[in-house]
């Protein structure tokens, strides 16, 4: 599971997020709503499905119990894909998962992000990386740990 708190609505069709344009691997999905993963839920054999580009289905997430419904922007494909383990670590202020002090994951250590020339943009490209479609604040929060600088590496 992602993790979030609610579901705010569900769609069927690209009318909010675009076009599907690589295929599918699931259809005519039934869940109970006691599973842990959508492929827990039955569903066709894996690929084989009578769908069409206009037709997939899609949720809107809350990332706090206080949300209000939004109108989602398409995400752009982005093309290369990258492996890098990052994660949020809290609470921090309100114990929401979509909040924390952000870490990654290099040669099997975890550490934090120097904040030197962190902006909201930083926030922002992460924020996307996680799957939260925004950023709301950024702080610099001071802590006493291991930092990964893409110049030094690994520093106490």
């Amino acid at each position: 599971m992602l993790g979030f708190p609610d579901m705010l609505r569900y769609t069927k069709g690209a009318k909010e997020f675009g076009p599907g344009n690589n295929g599918f691997w699931l259809d005519d999905v039934k869940c109970g709503g006691d599973e842990r993963s959508i492929t827990l839920c039955s569903h066709r054999e894996w690929g084989r499905h009578n769908c069409r580009n206009f037709n997939q289905a899609g949720v809107v997430c809350k990332l706090h119990l206080n949300d209000k419904i939004t109108t989602p922007k398409p995400a752009k494909n982005s093309g290369e894909v990258l492996t890098i383990k990052v994660r949020l670590q809290g609470p921090v202020v309100n114990d929401y998962i979509s909040e924390g002090v952000v870490q990654v994951e290099h040669q099997g250590k975890w550490g934090y992000i120097c904040p030197s020339n962190w902006i909201s943009v930083n926030s922002y490209v992460l924020c996307g990386q996680l799957g939260f479609p925004n950023t709301r604040s950024s702080r610099l929060i001071q802590r006493p740990s291991r930092m990964w600088s893409p110049s030094i590496g690994w520093t106490m």
